[in-house]
């Protein structure tokens, strides 16, 4: 056996022989020999070669005695060389040319062996590009084709392509094996040029081909910038081009359509030209629009879509079938037919009715009113019998359609009240007994139809004897006259009656009657003339002697005048004359039933005389008649004790006249006025001025243990007595002209008016001259007129020359009439012989003014005369103002306008004219002391008041409500600035104060809370309630019960009726706003409620979303379409945005109940920063003058929406600016500390920082600075 063994470069060559013997045993021998096999070194390896190249193969083999080159079939022997080296290694070359595709072996050989090597050659023809073809291209993608040569010698394909003008080449590759690529995210219709070529084995680059191909036509983007010019009718659009358009334009498209709601109906599509801008014309007014504009090559592109809301246009018919339906005296029914929407331009507001008289008293009688969206109505408080032209007109919110009218006639109503009722009592010359009284009147100012009847009716009141009358208690029938009215137009009608007692008064009351009925009656107190009394009743003799009698008798039943005397004739038997005795009647008989006893002496004795009595007023009375007899002389007259009796008596005579004279005297002072300057008061013990430095230690001093000092100050006050006499309100026929029979004017300080027709009591009014701060009469103190005393208020008014008229309290309060309406409402009314007209009414928040012009109606030569009225009108029915700022604003505004009168009385009343009225006098008063003194006198000025009127400050409540709002003023100061002093006050409030280190901003700041209650629990019971606890966002901020938003209550829902929202006053306008919390996620329902309860049309937005990294308000609102909010549905139709500070949102809600809808402006303030305030104030100026414009394009009253977060810092600010504005325009000053003190009453923390309120005073500047200074402060 032979084994080759290699080791290294040496063979060795080992022979084994074996030999095989018994038991399995072996025997060897083994022989070694060294052999040189051919071994390959090394060799060319596997290549490719392009075809027109030559190809050097070469191997390097050892022990090799012959190397020979062959392929699979031949063996070559051409261009072969061989070269031996050293160590037995031989190097062979092959060159081949021409070359072709096979494989080449390289064969070393010697005697022991041979070795083979195999090199592949690959011949590659480059000079054959690949062959493209475009297989499938579209708008973004082209794929590219070639045949695979299947050789294997491609490695991979290069590909790269770019767009025909561009100069970079984007490259990729494909697999040797692939026979296509698709190029993708290509731009459409654009040309590329695309390169192919083979990579072979080494990087080889075969020949490059190169295709141009155009990608497809795509869809087109949309277009840019699209903008509308918007009318009534028509909607221009404009816009730009696409940027890429993607191919060629072939149509643009305009699409739009007035129902967003996909109803397909309402969609137009018109194909326009290329070129902006394009206009929609025939379009409806006041219409959402949707508007989309899209380009087309081959296919059409997106579209570029805007929302736009056509103008309102005026409605283009008027209402049809305008037509009356049931008229009365002072309504009618009017009906029409509803405008149909395609001809209202753009929805209808309501219908505008006007009402003009054709012949009127007074002038300005036209009125109109506006009526939503229906189709008939009721007009009410027409004038009766009055011919009325009536223009019935659509309306939208800006523009009124074309007139529809008509004319008619109200009917007949019942006549005011006879004018100007007068009396004259005569003396009956046919029954001295029964005095005739000549009645005269005017017809009424308003007749309101013919006048046909007239009807008296009388009834004695008083029955009068001597100085006194008394009501009549058994003459209380009723007693009519009546007459018809031959001639309506006649300017004075007449009624004489006859058989009325004499010397009685008498209530008349007169009205008159047209067809439609019985009018108001006038009612008037007459006195008839004193008549011939009856006689004297119970005539006897009491006593006689030899030649004196002594008679006695009572008055006549009927005296029927003053009793001036008693005539006593006496007679002798044969009626001769023989003494006539006229005894005066004592004017302390009181008593009418009293007796009157008379001696008559120096009688002859023994003789018959025949004596009459009659009562004698302004006529001689009926005699009594009595035959009396003197009895004879007596025998013994001259007795020593006789002498000493008459003595006696003489005595007791003198002293009983004495007595008499002086009674006598004091019944006269009686009735004497006292004047004021008589009276002496002991100022020590009734004065307690206390200086202005301790009047806030006073206060606290006294209102410590439940006000127990002014308590004890009152009870003080009201123990001092007043003797003073008040015989005139006393009187029976002034009796009825007193509201209250407690309630009198003292005779020494009472007004006196002129006295008509020579009557004493037309001198009368409950009405009191009060002093002021060192101005005698400074004020008059009187009642709320009655109807009977209206007249009597305008003449006290005309004949003191008062300029001003104080009023504090309403009308009707707890249901109760306080006072009658002695003003004329929208026209001039006659009362007596003073003609009224209203020439302004200017309503503030709390308290109106009025401005009268007076006239007397038969005096033009007299002239005119203004008076203005402060009517204070939230006085609250029970009790004091819950804070004295009102007041204390409202007295400033009342002292401003008195100190420009050069003189004449503030006429200041209530109801009764002392409770209310004495706090504001006792106000002003001490706030003209405090400013003078620097001391007031509370106490002293009382109690001088209650010397001049009883009463005055009926209630210890008032007196130290007057004390709180003397502090008030001292602790805040008048803070009012002209707007020329802003920037001067805001340099000051920006200074240090050296004892505080504090600015003066924080000092002011910190005086906002003097004198306001934080809030007790009490404040926010319900707000507090725990089902209401998770509706608050902050704790500490709370509406206070008093005006807090209350909503609807649900049927089963506890607590349904609270939001965190307070009702919150304008400066001018009651309830203006609405200060609310932004809404909570639990609260998104209620916040809705709320705007449809309360027809809210104006929202103002003063948070972001987020601020700080934490939530500040909940999206409450949709984003786009409709969203349901429990049972109101809110649509976005809208959205603005201008600048970077403010978005609008235009919404509409509608409630899902009714169906009935309304658009809201939401205005989204983002002007302000997360921590601080505006640097500057004119963006929210500016934020103030759109609400304000959007709050005057509605018709609906509703208040503003406020909201930041907590619903009072920044909320706060924006009323404060806008209340301040309001000031500034109806007043002339500046006020913010007392304005923002105002919103604090309303809702706690009203402008929260001291930040916020600088901001407030640099926001009111602003404003200032974008006026003329001057102009600003004129108006």
């Amino acid at each position: 056996m032979m084994i080759v063994v290699y080791h290294g470069t040496t063979h060795f060559l080992i022979w084994l022989c074996y030999a095989f013997l018994t038991y399995d045993a072996i025997a060897s021998l083994e022989v070694k020999d060294n052999v040189s096999l051919p071994l390959l070194i090394n060799a060319s390896s596997s290549h490719s070669i392009f075809v027109e190249e030559a190809s050097k193969l070469q191997c390097i083999i050892s022990f090799a005695s012959v190397i020979k080159w062959e392929t699979v079939n031949n063996e070559i022997t051409e261009n072969i060389t061989k070269t031996d080296l050293e160590s037995n290694v031989s190097i062979s070359n092959l060159v081949v040319y021409p070359l072709k595709n096979t494989d080449y072996f390289c064969v070393g050989m010697n005697e022991y062996g041979n070795v083979s090597y195999k090199i592949s050659v690959t011949v590659i023809d480059r000079s054959t590009p690949v062959q493209l073809t475009i297989k499938h291209k579209s708008s973004d993608s082209i794929t590219i084709g070639w045949k695979n040569d299947q050789s294997h010698v491609t490695k991979f394909y290069s590909i790269s392509y770019k767009l025909l003008n561009s100069l970079n080449f984007t490259y990729v590759n494909a697999s040797f094996e692939s026979t296509n690529y698709t190029i993708s995210n290509l731009v459409p219709y654009s040309n590329y040029t695309v390169n192919v070529n083979q990579v072979f084995e080494g990087g080889v680059n075969g020949q490059v081909s190169s295709i141009t191909v155009e990608t497809d036509q795509s869809a087109p983007d949309a277009p840019e910038y699209l903008e509308v010019k918007k009318s009534s009718t028509s909607i221009i659009v404009e816009w730009k081009r696409p940027k890429v358009l993607n191919g060629v334009i072939t149509k643009v498209l305009l699409i739009y359509m007035f129902n967003i709601s996909n109803n397909l109906s309402n969609i137009t599509k018109k194909e326009i030209n290329d070129s902006s801008p394009y206009e929609i014309v025939g379009l409806l007014p006041n219409t959402l629009y949707k508007i989309s504009i899209k380009y087309k090559t081959v296919v059409y592109g997106n579209a570029a879509t805007i929302f736009a809301k056509t103008e309102f246009g005026e409605p283009q018919i008027a209402p049809e079938g305008f037509s009356i339906y049931n008229r009365t005296a002072s309504t009618v029914y009017l009906k029409w037919q509803e405008v149909p929407l395609y001809l209202s331009g753009g929805g209808l507001t309501g219908y505008s009715l006007v009402f003009q008289p054709f012949k009127t008293l007074f002038v300005n009688t036209s009125f109109s009113f506006l009526i939503e969206n229906e189709i008939g109505t009721l007009a009410t408080n027409l004038n009766p019998f009055t011919n009325y032209s009536v223009i019935l007109r659509a309306v939208t919110n800006q523009f009124k359609g074309p007139p529809a009218q008509l004319s008619f006639s109200t009917l007949e109503g019942v006549p005011s009240a006879p004018q100007k009722l007068e009396f004259s009592s005569e003396v009956n010359e046919d029954d001295i007994f029964t005095p005739k009284v000549i009645i005269t009147w005017h017809p009424p100012t308003f007749c309101n139809g013919i006048l046909t009847e007239y009807l008296i009716s009388f009834w004695k009141k008083y029955l009068c004897t001597k100085r006194l009358c008394t009501r009549e208690k058994h003459f209380s029938k009723k007693n009519t006259e009546n007459g018809t009215i031959n001639d309506a137009k006649a300017i004075r009608h007449h009624l004489i009656l006859q058989k009325l007692d004499s010397y009685s008064v008498y209530e008349f009351e007169v009205q008159e009657k047209t067809g439609g009925g019985w009018g108001e009656s006038s009612t008037t107190l007459i006195r008839t003339k004193p008549g011939k009394a009856t006689p004297p009743v119970g005539l006897t003799m009491t006593t006689s002697s030899h030649n004196s009698i002594t008679l006695s008798w009572s008055p006549p039943e009927h005296v029927n005048g003053d009793i001036l005397f008693y005539e006593v004739n006496l007679f002798s038997s044969n009626n001769e004359l023989v003494r006539t005795i006229r005894h005066r009647v004592s004017e302390l008989l009181e008593n009418s039933e009293e007796k009157t006893i008379l001696d008559i002496t120096q009688l002859k004795s023994e003789t018959q005389y025949i004596v009459k009595v009659a009562a004698n007023n302004e006529y001689t009375g009926s005699y009594s008649e009595l035959i009396i007899s003197t009895q004879k002389t007596p025998s013994i007259l001259d007795k020593p004790w006789m002498f000493a009796l008459i003595g006696f008596l003489a005595i007791v005579l003198l002293a009983a006249l004495i007595m008499i004279v002086i009674l006598v005297s004091r019944r006269q002072n009686k009735y004497k006025n006292v004047r004021t300057d008589d009276i002496e008061i002991d100022m020590c013990i009734r004065s307690k001025p206390i200086m202005k430095d301790f009047l806030k230690e006073y206060c606290v001093q006294q209102h410590a243990n439940s006000d127990h000092g002014f308590q004890q100050e009152y009870e003080l006050l009201k123990s001092y007595p007043h003797n003073f006499t008040w015989e005139h309100s006393q009187m029976p026929y002034n009796q009825p002209k007193n509201r209250y029979s407690n309630i009198v004017a003292y005779d020494h300080s009472r007004v006196i008016l002129s006295e008509l027709n020579n009557d004493a009591s037309t001198t009368y009014i409950n009405a009191s001259y009060i002093d002021g701060y060192k101005k005698p009469k400074a004020f008059i103190a009187t009642q709320g007129p009655l109807p009977e005393t209206v007249i009597d208020f305008w003449r006290m008014i005309w004949e003191t020359e008062s300029s001003i008229i104080v009023m504090l309290t309403n009308l009707v309060e707890d249901s109760r009439i306080k006072c009658e309406q002695y003003w004329p409402e929208g026209k001039g009314l006659q009362y007596k012989d003073i003609v009224v007209t209203v020439d302004s009414v200017r309503e503030m928040t709390d308290y109106t003014v009025r401005i009268f012009t007076l006239q007397k109606f038969k005096c033009p030569e007299l002239g005119t005369r203004q008076v203005r009225q402060y009517h204070f009108t939230t006085w609250p029915d029970h009790g004091v103002p819950s804070h004295p700022t009102s007041v204390l604003s409202f007295t400033r505004h009342v002292m401003s306008y008195m100190d420009t009168l050069p003189r004449a009385e503030c006429v200041v009343h209530c109801s009764a004219g002392v409770g209310r009225t004495g706090t504001f006098i006792a106000i002003e008063i001490g706030l003209r002391q405090l400013e003078a003194e620097n001391k007031v006198d509370v106490f002293g000025s009382v109690f001088a008041m209650r010397a001049q009127r009883n009463f005055m400050v009926q209630t210890e409540l008032q007196y130290t409500f007057i004390y709180d709002a003397l502090l008030d003023s001292v602790v805040c100061g008048n803070t009012e600035i002209a707007p020329a002093d802003l920037p001067a006050k805001i340099r000051f409030l920006n200074e240090q104060d050296p004892e505080t280190n504090a600015s003066n901003f924080a000092s002011e700041f910190k005086r906002l809370e003097s004198g306001i209650a934080p809030g007790d629990s009490n404040q926010y019971t319900d707000a507090a309630h725990h089902e209401n606890k998770q509706k608050n966002r902050y704790l500490n901020i709370l509406p206070y019960d008093k005006n807090r938003v209350r909503l609807i209550p649900i049927a089963g829902s506890r607590q349904s009726d609270y939001i965190n929202a307070s009702v919150i006053d304008g400066f001018q306008q009651k309830n203006a706003f609405i200060a609310a919390q932004a809404p909570l996620e639990n609260t998104v329902k209620d916040f809705w409620r709320m705007i449809l309860e309360k027809k809210i049309q104006t929202i103002v937005m003063l948070t972001k979303l987020e601020e700080k990294g934490q939530e500040k308000c909940y999206l409450y609102w949709p984003q786009a379409g409709s969203v349901a909010y429990g049972s109101v549905s809110v649509e976005l139709l809208n959205v603005k945005k201008d600048d970077d500070y403010l978005v609008t949102h235009e919404l509409r809600l509608t409630n899902q109940e009714t169906g009935r809808s309304w658009i809201i402006t939401h205005f989204w303030f983002l002007g302000w920063p997360d921590y601080g305030s505006p640097e500057s104030g004119s963006e929210l100026i500016q934020l103030i003058g759109s609400v304000q414009k959007s709050k005057k394009s509605t018709l609906e009253s509703g208040p503003i929406l406020v909201h930041c977060s907590g619903g009072v810092g920044r909320t706060g600010v924006l009323m404060a600016v806008m209340n301040s504005i309001e000031r500034l325009k109806v007043k002339g000053v500046v006020d913010i500390f007392q304005t923002i003190r105002a919103l604090r009453l309303q809702r706690t923390a009203m402008v929260q920082t001291v930040d916020q309120y600088m901001f407030c005073y640099q926001a009111l500047k602003d404003y200032l600075d974008s006026f003329d200074l001057i102009a600003v402060a004129k108006c």
